[in-house]
């Protein structure tokens, strides 16, 4: 629903170095390619395969295999069952950004599921991912790793058993947050390479442990490991949860679709990025949980809400205490750094399409970075890091995010009937996404009868309907709006060196 007097699609007009409407996909790339003049400034495609698989993978393994095994262990009863999840989890994992792949490939801009939803439904669902996403899932993702991060960083500093003060665990989380959005600004090949090679040193931490429990195997000691399915839950509730907390874990399996202008030759190293990326964190999860279950007794693990740092003290003493928590801390480190990377591609495709005001949309000639989507990210990034407490925000996170994988899923049918001779370098097997909306399905509908709370989430949609009416519209006049997006952009400009 596009309307010229949109306050924010007005204010693009002014702009040459702007999308000019919010039409459909298909033919927004047709009008770009004849009326676009050839010196517009465009990111540039400086992520390649090795990169892109370390990005991903790196975005992938954050804080969510060090916290949520102890969960998951809770929630399944047994081993097996632990063991059965994350396997299952990670072959999701794997099938989303398959068929991820092919939207991808068929669409290689920034914006994930803002570009597919629109194309397949047209702006005013498209919209509705990318209000949820502004004020709650990428921002919450964000700062959920970040102060995981400044916990580890700040633990060392206090005694055994202390808790580190909660302002200094904010403080340390903004000032990372300002660290990674300077980074990601003025280089953004310095950003993907420190995504690459935490990549790396994550495998390389996660490695010690697998080594550790191969050393304990050898002395004969194997923790909870011959539990097998002993005590397995018979509660279908419970162990949707646990999907949840591990799909947390995979979380990221879709990073490269936010960067998708940035990948050179999509049809080759789209799929061959994605597919490796899962692989490689499918076996690190699983290596890593054998790894836990014989390290630790089953008592041990289910009194350990970080079972890596247990892990550290038991093997190293107060040591362990040191080394494990700056270790936890450097993979939650390139986790934030992917997380804002892609979240401000998708800022800056919504301002682009004038989605979000237009200064959100205007990239920096020279470092071809979207400075201004950087920086709200990063500052709502920041409010969500003072507020601390993330248990419940992170169900919700899950709850909505599928509800958005599962129309993401449904669109690559609906694309294909509507654009049936578009040209697909890459194209998933049909019944895969099908399987992939049957999984979305039970992980949306299960956790809202085990607990209905969840449906609360679901109100956030209300401001979105009416921004996108009536704000975006033009049927009511915010001049106060349309004000202030011409004041930022200003200072937007000033940032990029435009003007």
């Amino acid at each position: 629903m596009e309307n010229d007097s949109s306050p924010f699609l007005m204010e693009m007009k002014e702009t040459e170095k702007s999308v000019e409407d919010v039409e459909p996909i298909e033919s927004e790339r047709k009008s770009k390619e004849e009326t676009v003049p050839k010196e517009e400034i465009k990111l540039k495609k400086k992520i390649g395969l090795m990169h892109a698989i370390g990005m991903m993978a790196g975005g992938i393994i954050g804080s969510g295999i060090f916290f949520t095994p102890h969960t998951i262990y809770s929630l399944s009863g047994s081993v097996g069952m632990s063991m059965a999840v994350w396997i299952v989890s990670g072959l999701i994992a794997l099938g989303g950004g398959l068929c991820y792949c092919e939207l991808g490939v068929a669409f290689p801009e920034s914006g994930a599921e803002y570009v597919y939803l629109n194309a397949a439904y047209g702006p005013a669902i498209a919209f509705q991912f990318l209000w949820m996403a502004f004020i709650l899932i990428r921002p919450v993702s964000q700062a959920t790793i970040t102060l995981a991060f400044a916990v580890h960083v700040a633990q060392p500093f206090y005694e055994k058993g202390c808790e580190p003060d909660g302002w200094a665990v904010s403080l340390i989380g903004i000032a990372l947050t300002v660290f990674l959005g300077i980074l990601s600004a003025r280089s953004v090949k310095a950003s993907v390479v420190l995504q690459s090679w935490l990549a790396a040193f994550k495998v390389v931490a996660l490695a010690i442990i697998v080594g550790l429990a191969i050393y304990w195997l050898s002395k004969g000691e194997t923790g909870s490991i011959t539990e097998k399915f002993d005590h397995t839950t018979s509660s279908v509730g419970k162990i949707s949860l646990a999907f949840y907390q591990s799909l947390w874990a995979y979380d990221g399996w879709n990073a490269l679709n936010f960067v998708a202008e940035e990948i050179p030759n999509p049809p080759k190293n789209f799929p061959r990025a994605a597919a490796s990326a899962v692989f490689l964190v499918i076996g690190c999860y699983v290596c890593v949980n054998i790894a836990y279950f014989v390290l630790l007794t089953r008592e041990e693990f289910l009194l350990s809400p970080a079972v890596a740092i247990t892990i550290g003290e038991k093997v190293w003493g107060d040591a362990g205490l040191i080394v494990m928590p700056l270790a936890v801390a450097l993979s939650c480190l390139g986790a934030s750094a992917s997380s804002l990377f892609v979240a401000s591609r998708l800022i800056y495709a919504a301002g682009r399409k004038g989605h979000l005001p237009s200064f959100l949309g205007l990239l920096h000639p020279d470092y071809r970075s979207p400075i201004p989507a950087i920086l709200f990210q990063s500052i709502l990034a920041s409010l969500y890091i003072l507020v601390g407490n993330y248990d419940v925000l992170i169900d919700a996170f899950s709850f909505v995010i599928w509800i958005f994988y599962l129309a993401t899923f449904v669109s690559i049918y609906v694309i294909r009937y509507r654009m049936p001779n578009a040209h697909r370098p890459h194209k998933v097997w049909t019944w895969l996404p099908a399987v992939m909306i049957i999984v979305s399905i039970f992980l949306i509908v299960v956790p809202v009868i085990q607990a209905p709370i969840y449906l609360l989430t679901l109100l956030g949609f209300i401001p979105g309907f009416f921004f996108y009416f009536v704000v975006l519209s033009g049927r009511w006049k915010f001049s106060l709006l349309t004000k202030a997006n011409a004041t930022l952009k200003r200072i937007a400009i000033h940032l990029c060196n435009l003007g």
